[in-house]
């Protein structure tokens, strides 16, 4: 069967390990945040459009991965 982007996976990581990819995305939402504020050579598409779109891309999965952390950790 192949496997879709719509498929639950199951990854084993050490908590060290999620917890470091938790802080990797908010550094790349912080550094997005401040390219958009901050950059005055960005683009007016990219600082509209390309950046707002990937940094909520970024905090649903950053809120996904802290809410089953959340879960998991009140077993």
């Amino acid at each position: 069967m192949k496997m879709t982007n719509e498929d639950m996976m199951t990854l084993n990581l050490k908590r060290l390990n999620v917890l470091d990819v938790s802080l990797a995305i908010t550094c790349l939402i912080q550094d997005m945040k401040r390219e958009m504020n901050n950059d005055p050579e960005c683009p007016e598409y990219r600082k509209t459009v390309v950046l707002p779109a990937s940094i909520k891309k970024w905090e649903k999965l950053k809120a996904e991965i802290s809410k089953q952390f959340e879960e998991q950790d009140a077993e």
